[in-house]
């Protein structure tokens, strides 16, 4: 029975937990695979393992969560783009204003600028006011 684990032995249930086959690790660390199967067997590697995995289930959970939010500014960038170049501006209140196209574009892309959606800037681009957008974006940059 093992009273510590070695950084070797948390090497190798690592990756048992990303789900690599005890026969690539055995090939890889040129060990026998039986010795591989007989340390995941053991109470202080089960214990790691299961710490390992709880961790990745949280690093996968916190990664869930910036995804989301990451989608949902993404998405309200792209909303105000749209609204902004149908020439209305949406306020708190849900009322609306007609405003001219260059105020439209400016605020437009002070907002992608702030949350750094080069992606949005560039497929903007190729819409139906690609030209005035570069235009508005070369005197703001100049």
């Amino acid at each position: 029975m093992l009273r510590k684990l070695t950084p070797r032995h948390k090497d190798i249930v690592r990756r048992t937990a990303l789900g690599e086959k005890t026969q690539e690790i055995a090939e890889d660390l040129k060990m026998a695979q039986k010795t591989i199967q007989t340390l995941l067997r053991e109470p202080l590697a089960l214990e790691y393992l299961g710490y390992v995995e709880s961790k990745m289930e949280e690093t996968m959970s916190n990664r869930m969560d910036v995804m989301d939010k990451i989608n949902l500014a993404a998405n309200t960038a792209a909303d105000f783009c749209i609204d902004a170049m149908g020439g209305k501006v949406k306020y708190g209140d849900g009322t609306e204003e007609k405003v001219p196209i260059s105020m439209r574009l400016k605020s437009a892309w002070d907002l992608l600028d702030r949350n750094g959606n080069m992606a949005m800037k560039r497929l903007a681009v190729d819409l139906n006011y690609g030209d005035e957008i570069v235009a508005a974006y070369k005197e703001k940059h100049e």
